[in-house]
């Protein structure tokens, strides 16, 4: 190739990723924190790396993620496949492991049926206990009111909301994964 044709490519790509950032980052969202997050290989997509950034997280993607974060990727592996306390969390269930290793380290905990429901969306609420529960500051006591106040109040004053847009109505719905990444990256 000659040298105006390298310029004249050199100069329609420096052109065009002005003009099209996204060309330019493929793996950028737009969204500093979760770029960072996907930089350090601190999240995972669906199906092939698929985001889904706008979608709900289920409680085993949650959990699958603070064990990652924690460090307790290899360990998990090690268990996967293994069985586990939940009734409803089988030995094959994709998510054992981690389940396995987030209840043994007290991260997480089931239902008083001895359920955990790992394919059901988890909620703001249930995202902020579990990561105040990791928090070596935080001391679970007894509550008046609502469960989750402690954790919510302690997520509150340590900044983990720091940038998300959540009222206090919206602690009880079903969390989205784009904001449960920023959560875990505050």
């Amino acid at each position: 190739m000659d040298k105006k044709k390298v310029l004249a490519v050199l100069a329609l790509t420096l052109a065009t990723s002005s003009f099209f950032p996204s060309l330019s980052n493929a793996a950028s969202t737009g969204n500093d924190k979760v770029d960072w997050l996907i930089k350090n290989n601190q999240v995972a997509g669906r199906d092939g790396g698929n985001l889904a950034l706008k979608d709900k997280i289920t409680r085993a993607e949650f959990t699958k993620m603070v064990v990652d974060f924690q460090g307790l990727k290899a360990e998990a592996d090690k268990r996967a496949g293994s069985n586990t306390v939940y009734k409803d969390v089988s030995s094959s269930h994709w998510a054992s492991g981690v389940i396995n290793i987030a209840t043994e380290k007290g991260f997480v905990k089931g239902d008083t049926n001895g359920k955990f429901y790992p394919d059901d969306y988890i909620t703001y609420n249930e995202v902020l206990t579990v990561l105040s529960r990791l928090n070596s500051k935080f001391s679970e006591g007894s509550t008046r009111g609502h469960w989750a106040d402690q954790f919510v109040k302690f997520a509150k004053s340590h900044g983990y909301l720091k940038d998300v847009s959540l009222t206090d109505n919206d602690l009880f719905n079903n969390a989205i994964r784009e904001k449960v990444f920023k959560i875990n990256y505050n």
